[in-house]
């Protein structure tokens, strides 16, 4: 993946908290007679009286989902907000106000305003006053967390070194990040095994402006997508991922045809795929403690997961879930933030490979969403699964035996029963 750091989209929302759905409502023509009021200026009146009181009941829904009594509701921009998709949800939709209201309202003009997705940690005055220096060390993820920061601190410069482009284990291109950021305000850093730029040299570099980031990564509802050889000696195929399904096929023998049947259900139930959300957040917990992660994005994917996509493949969040994980990185350092609307966000990975989230995974874990069952290539291409399929067969009939085996992430029941799973780690 060799996306660009997105220019700054800006910031999106007037940081006002306002109301979902503004109404303006047309007045109609005087009373025919010039004593009664006519009928159509009665059904005006309710239609504003409606309104007035979806309103009421959105301002009131607000403050309750941000804990504030009704008499703080001016001043709730200073005080902590919660998380995008609590706020999100605590608001009446504007479907619902639309049908509250009788047929002669129909008149009215919905103007629908921001759902700001940034959390607002100080007064709106405050926000991207202070021109602060950012310094980012991140994997594929550099790209969403770029056009956020762009557009959560307009007055913010932000300098990105990414460690999914060849340069990334130059010890020269590191020593000269580290050089021309030495006065940075703040170093944000994932964890890395290069010595230059692990969180420990950089904390021995910049004490406190250090900041540890999560790798976001979670393969529970695309639990077959795994990598296939070494880093060093990764197998080419049709996507940058494979699929366990697809290698423990082709090294069973199995046609195409059968390879293809398998993603019915009886694939993921054999290799245990069911499994992965649970020992996806297990082993995402356990990394985040290991390395000394500030914020941890487990109880970001807990609330979504069931009702929206936040993951391309295992290791690409949605420009939304990354949009809400640093907006609490940035909460957790007191830093203030303009609110940003996700949708007007760059998704740079929405890019790169797309996999499936399939039916018979949805329908396991009741998923409220799904999605289509085509596959999505570099630059938005589709293709149906089984031309994945036979694009890899051609890739492993090319490929050197030893370099067929799994590499990442592995379901540890696969190493404890290697009579059963032994196939997919050598010959």
């Amino acid at each position: 993946m060799t996306e660009d750091v997105g220019a700054n989209d800006g910031p999106a929302g007037d940081g006002t908290g306002s109301d979902a759905v503004v109404t303006a409502t047309a007045r109609s023509a005087g009373p025919a007679d010039g004593d009664a009021e006519s009928e159509a200026e009665k059904a005006e009146r309710r239609a504003r009286r409606l309104m007035r009181r979806a309103k009421r009941a959105r301002k009131e829904a607000d403050e309750a989902a941000r804990g504030a009594p009704a008499t703080a509701y001016a001043a709730s921009a200073a005080t902590a907000r919660p998380s995008a998709g609590e706020a999100f949800a605590a608001r009446p939709s504007a479907g619902e106000a639309f049908a509250a209201r009788p047929a002669s309202a129909l008149r009215a003009v919905e103007m629908p305003a921001t759902l700001p997705v940034g959390t607002a940690v100080a007064a709106p005055a405050a926000i991207g006053r202070a021109a602060i220096r950012i310094a980012t060390i991140q994997n594929c993820q550099s790209g969403s967390t770029g056009a956020y920061l762009s557009a959560a601190l307009p007055n913010a410069s932000v300098d990105q070194f990414r460690l999914d482009m060849p340069t990334w284990n130059d010890p020269d291109e590191q020593e000269r990040f580290i050089a021309r950021n030495r006065d940075a305000d703040l170093v944000l850093v994932q964890p890395n095994q290069q010595t230059g730029i692990s969180p420990q040299r950089l904390q021995g570099e910049f004490g406190g402006r250090v900041t540890v980031l999560c790798n976001l990564y979670y393969c529970g509802l695309t639990p077959d997508c795994v990598y296939v050889g070494s880093r060093a000696r990764r197998v080419a195929g049709p996507l940058d991922y494979h699929s366990i399904i697809v290698l423990d096929a082709y090294k069973r023998g199995l046609a195409v045809v059968a390879c293809e049947a398998r993603f019915g259900g009886d694939g993921f139930d054999d290799l245990l795929l069911y499994d992965a959300h649970a020992h996806s957040l297990d082993t995402l917990r356990q990394r985040e403690r290991q390395f000394g992660v500030a914020v941890s994005a487990v109880p970001l994917i807990e609330r979504g997961w069931r009702e929206e996509r936040l993951f391309y493949t295992a290791n690409h969040p949605t420009a939304a879930l990354l949009a809400r994980y640093m907006d609490e990185v940035l909460a957790h350092l007191g830093i203030a933030a303009a609110p940003v609307e996700t949708a007007r966000l760059r998704d740079p990975l929405i890019h790169a490979n797309v996999l499936p989230i399939f039916d018979c995974v949805a329908e396991h874990h009741d998923l409220l969403f799904r999605t289509t069952q085509h596959y999505s290539t570099v630059q938005r291409r589709f293709a149906p699964l089984r031309q994945i399929i036979e694009g890899f067969y051609r890739s492993y009939d090319e490929a050197s035996p030893d370099d067929l085996v799994l590499h990442g992430d592995i379901h540890p029941a696969y190493r404890a029963d290697p009579a059963r799973f032994g196939h997919l780690f050598a010959d």
